[in-house]
């Protein structure tokens, strides 16, 4: 079916370090439309939380964190597959807006979408990998694990894999592709 996937889930949570959405235990969500978000929370929190042992298959749609206090988009402990869609952190003043953290024992692997924030993506202790996208704000990760994609801001030349360079273009972007 065609089909169009909307809708929105939000929270008016109140208190500190909330969540809109957590896949816990071996749980999995596949989400191919509509919002996530932590607009109307009133302070700290994550719009996304994989917990260890869950999945998430991210297809479409939208995962968004407002500036608040120290808020993710997607937090990682489990795995977070991204092949389309886009993640946002939006910019604060003074406190680290993440679009996705990683965190030890994750795995994430992003083959396509947008990712914006301060920090696009923190993951320098996961099983990362990033094949493709469009990266808007700062990229951490581990050693050879970009193998594609378009970053505005430039990322260590050790994080690209083996076998692929990064380049500034003319509109003062980088591109990760093969040699």
């Amino acid at each position: 079916s065609s089909a169009e996937k909307t809708g929105k889930i939000c929270s008016d949570y109140t208190g500190t370090a909330g969540l809109v959405v957590s896949v816990d235990g071996s749980g999995s969500l596949t989400m191919n439309g509509g919002t996530i978000t932590t607009d109307g929370m009133a302070n700290a929190g994550n719009a996304l939380k994989i917990g260890k042992g869950a999945s998430v298959t991210f297809n479409g749609g939208a995962i968004r964190c407002d500036a608040k206090r120290s808020n993710r988009a997607v937090n990682v402990y489990g795995t977070f597959i991204m092949n389309g869609g886009s993640v946002l952190a939006d910019r604060g003043s003074t406190e680290p807006y993440i679009a996705i953290i990683g965190n030890s024992g994750s795995t994430i692997s992003i083959v396509g979408g947008t990712v914006e924030g301060p920090t696009a993506v923190t993951a320098r202790n996961s099983n990362i990998s990033i094949c493709s996208g469009s990266f808007t704000g700062s990229v951490e990760v581990k050693k050879k694990s970009i193998s594609g994609g378009t970053f505005s801001e430039e990322v260590k030349k050790e994080y690209c894999a083996d076998g692929y360079t990064l380049t500034r273009q003319a509109d003062g972007t980088y591109s990760v592709k093969e040699t």
